[in-house]
């Protein structure tokens, strides 16, 4: 950003003498380099877009372009020439090409008056709008004015080459006083248009169907509804109705927006600046040196113009295309063009060949305008004037440890005091410096640096820096400037970014490992108790606690006083007095969740009753600490209303602070107690050393959030400070949400063991499974054995009302029936006689069932099935 806005910073040049060249200069940057996500959606919502105006999807049904078969070409086809005419420079062959192809496409429809000319209008008012709404409501930071500039200067070039009328718009005779004016003007002109014309007919709906519809055809109804619902939360009320789009309802809109600002906050606070090397290519620089022309590369399900590779054809991103019903690259011979397009040809089939004379001298006329600057007679560049303070360069600087934005901070400030002029600093910091007695000045900066506090004494020649007073969050950063030594200290006056990203961060962890956990109980194991609905209801809890810091974090928490009024200071600190007791609330549940869990695999009375004392000690104690938190201050408005450290009416800070250590170490305790039960508990188990070291791991998994406890600990004593308490405690607000958060997805994650075995077994790669499963195997098989062996001799014994059978083998069948009856056997030696005389032992079995008492087993079930095998059922589905 600061390499596009210093030409054109304050007191250097105007908006008005950008030039064409430096236009596509800046669109190339954002498209390759900032935001191609953005660029790319934005094209698809124009395409979309066209179809909600009647007298265009009417065209695209009477022109057969609106059906299954030519409906992705089409879509294919438009995105190339609108990649082309983006991506290059005006001048260019490719340029005029692509612009020519397109006019004589349009030209037969718009002699017909099929295609009105405000519909052309629209259609390029659309594609500028869609790129300003989505760069603004998606990316990290908002298009500056310079940046919108240049993108009007584009578009106003584009429809003069394409011969659209400017008319329709009010300074359309006055002129425009430079592409931002146009920009803005062309957009409200779109919006108010399509209020105009928008309205749901048959035609709108059969161009949905066909080009969203159709494009998830194999996969079932939900994905469809899905799609179309996510696609009406990126339009406006007007449009999504004339395309008769579902509304995308309260919960997708509310998971769309968590979506979009955790990737705002990511690519804002973690993302690299993306390198050259990485740059976005639009469309190809050369063509196939096979067959001369231009491959595409984007992944789509109809793989038109993609040159067939053993990785496009067979990769990853292949299998995923096949396997939601798409084609890879080089299926059905030349169907999707694999050889690639000809900018000279491209278009429907029946004007593959046409048009060439035209489009000749359409090219001629297109590039011989030239660059021409928006709104000037005069075609000439202002020079970009770098102005050092001094008549000589200046020395440069070095600096110590720190935040590394506030090192980039220094560094990008002191090459503009050397004359540098600009810096493109680290993502997402970008700085330029303005004037000669400006230090810094950040343009539209959405890192909260901005009100960073600079402590700067200007005393002889020409600038002399003194170190400010020290303070905890602040970097002190050596400098030599001048010959003149100093120390400048750059303070972080706001924290709200790292809350909100803590938050988000968790809010989605969390909701991942409790949603598992729920699907593994239910599902596979069939055992939910009372551990996995408390942890259900304080993932409600947690839910409501990092929507409240969310939110806080946007509106105050994490900022000095001094940045928020009055009423925004009252409000935030309610909200965190609601946060606090929100805090209190999640850690108790959280230990009380983990100690029911251990209960369900605790045999020895004392290990039991060591659990239940610490679930009864969490409840008394979070009790008697939520009532603490709560009326710390009398009345309890005068946290909020006057401070939470007013003397006299809120508890003395040497009470707060032996309170939250208190409540820190028998946190603390209690998970290491919690986190060391599971050794006790299979150490007397029969199993291998090295299971009982995986069992204990697994198990004390839950205990983990100690450590977040511990962290904490650190940053109790800013608790104390009455002035900037919002700003001053933002670290023991976020250490506050770790603990909960890791706590939570810990104890979810030491109950997926069945999920793990279960794909394991999937994947063929359970050890554990495939011997259960060979022991059954070879159980049935001895049992089919003997079976075969027993053979019936005498039918039932009228006199003792018994059966006999010849036992002719050593082996008899063992069986286990139910646990309330057992089989008891009587057998008596005979002799009876054959035909022959000959005489054979013979061995009397007498059965009868008798009612024998039964030990409760110590282990249940559904504990069994918890730590160790999946539902029968299921492992007889694995076994066949």
């Amino acid at each position: 950003m600061t390499q596009i806005e210093a030409p054109f910073a304050k007191c250097e040049r105007k908006l008005s003498s950008m030039t064409v060249k430096e236009s596509h200069e800046i669109i190339t940057q954002l498209q390759e380099l900032e935001f191609p996500y953005a660029f790319s959606k934005a094209r698809k919502l124009a395409l979309l877009k066209a179809g909600s105006i009647p007298s265009m999807s009417r065209l695209f049904a009477v022109t057969g372009q609106n059906n299954k078969r030519n409906a992705g070409k089409r879509s294919v086809d438009t995105e190339i020439l609108l990649r082309e005419v983006q991506s290059k420079a005006r001048d260019s062959d490719r340029y005029a090409m692509s612009v020519a192809r397109m006019n004589f496409l349009h030209a037969r429809y718009r002699r017909a008056n099929k295609i009105t000319d405000p519909d052309l209008l629209h259609t390029l008012g659309d594609g500028l709008a869609e790129i300003i709404n989505v760069v603004n409501r998606d990316e990290w930071r908002k298009l500056t004015n310079v940046e919108v500039c240049a993108l009007g200067i584009f578009h106003k070039n584009l429809g003069e080459d394409m011969g659209i009328p400017f008319d329709l718009l009010p300074s359309c005779k006055e002129g425009w006083r430079d592409g931002l004016h146009f920009a803005i003007e062309l957009r409200d002109w779109t919006v108010q248009y399509e209020q105009k014309v928008c309205k749901p007919v048959a035609t709108n709906d059969q161009y949905v169907r066909v080009y969203v519809d159709s494009a998830l055809s194999s996969l079932p109804s939900f994905f469809r509804t899905a799609l179309r619902k996510s696609l009406g939360a990126d339009l406006d009320d007007v449009v999504r109705l004339s395309l008769n789009l579902e509304s995308p309802g309260l919960l997708l809109s509310t998971f769309l927006a968590l979506v979009r600002n955790s990737r705002k906050l990511g690519l804002r606070h973690l993302a690299l600046p993306r390198p050259d090397s990485s740059a976005f290519k639009l469309v190809n620089d050369t063509p196939n040196p096979e067959t001369k022309l231009y491959n595409f590369g984007r992944k789509s399900l109809q793989p038109w113009y993609m040159r067939p590779t053993t990785w496009s054809t067979w990769g990853p991103g292949a299998w995923l295309v096949k396997a939601v019903g798409g084609k890879v690259p080089g299926e059905r011979g030349s169907r999707y063009f694999p050889q690639g397009y000809d900018l000279m040809t491209i278009g429907p089939e029946p004007q593959r060949e046409k048009g060439r004379d035209e489009m000749m001298s359409d090219m001629e006329v297109i590039k011989a305008r030239g660059a021409v600057t928006l709104g000037k007679s005069s075609q000439r560049r202002a020079k970009h004037l770098q102005r050092p303070l001094t008549s000589r360069n200046l020395p440069a600087y070095e600096w110590t440890s720190g935040y590394d934005q506030t090192e980039q901070l220094v560094k990008a400030s002191f090459r503009c005091l050397s004359g540098g002029g600009h810096v493109h600093a680290h993502n997402p910091i970008r700085y330029t410096c303005i004037g000669l007695q400006t230090l810094l000045n950040i343009c539209d900066n959405p890192w909260p640096i901005d009100r960073t506090v600079i402590d700067l004494k200007e005393q002889g020649n020409p600038y002399r820096i003194f170190p400010s007073s020290t303070s905890t969050s602040a970097s002190q950063v050596k400098v030599v400037l001048d010959g003149i030594r100093g120390v400048i200290t750059v303070v972080m006056a706001d924290k709200s970014v790292q809350i909100v990203v803590t938050a988000s961060v968790f809010l989605l962890l969390a909701w991942l490992a409790v949603s598992l956990r729920v699907y593994c109980r239910t599902a596979l194991v069939r055992s939910v108790g009372s551990d996995d609905k408390i942890m259900v209801f304080l993932l409600v809890i947690f839910t409501g606690y990092l929507m409240l810091q969310i939110y806080g974090g946007t509106h105050g928490i994490g900022r000095r006083d001094s940045e928020i009024t009055a009423g925004e200071k009252r409000t935030m600190l309610l909200l965190w007095w609601i946060l606090e007791l929100l805090n209190v609330v999640s850690t108790c549940l959280l230990k009380i969740s983990v100690g029911y869990f251990l209960l369900r695999v605790a045999l020895d009375r004392p290990h039991i009753w060591i659990i239940r004392a610490l679930i009864v000690g969490t409840v008394v104690f979070g009790t008697t600490y939520l009532f603490m938190v709560a009326f710390q201050c009398r009345p309890v408005p005068t946290y909020w209303e006057e401070g939470p450290r007013t003397p006299g009416k809120c508890w003395p800070s040497r009470v707060i602070y032996i309170m939250t250590i208190a409540a820190t170490v028998i946190n603390t305790s209690a998970d290491f107690i919690f986190g060391a039960l599971p050794w006790f508990i299979v150490r007397s188990m029969n199993l291998p050393i090295g299971t009982k070291i995986v069992i204990v791991c697994i198990l004390g998994l839950a205990a983990v959030g100690s450590t977040a406890t511990i962290v904490r600990a650190f940053y109790i004593p800013t608790l104390l400070d009455g002035e900037d308490f919002l700003y001053e405690t933002s670290n023991f607000a976020i250490w506050s949400t770790v603990e909960p958060g890791i706590g939570i997805i810990a104890a979810s994650i030491a109950t997926l063991r069945p999920l793990y075995q279960m794909v394991l077994t999937k994947m063929g790669r359970s050890s554990v499974y495939r011997q259960r499963r060979d022991r059954l195997e070879r159980q049935q098989a001895r049992r089919n054995e003997t079976s075969r062996m027993v053979r019936q001799a005498h039918n039932l014994d009228p006199e003792d009302g018994l059966a006999d059978s010849d036992i002719t083998s050593p082996h008899g069948i063992l069986e286990i029936n139910p646990p309330s009856h057992q089989i008891s056997k009587q057998t008596e030696s005979t002799v009876k006689k054959s035909s022959s005389g000959i005489g054979s032992p013979q061995l009397r079995m007498s059965l009868f069932d008798v009612d024998v008492p039964t030990s409760r087993l110590r282990l249940s079930d559904d504990i069994r099935r918890t730590m160790d095998r999946p539902p029968e059922d299921w492992l007889s589905r694995v076994k066949d």
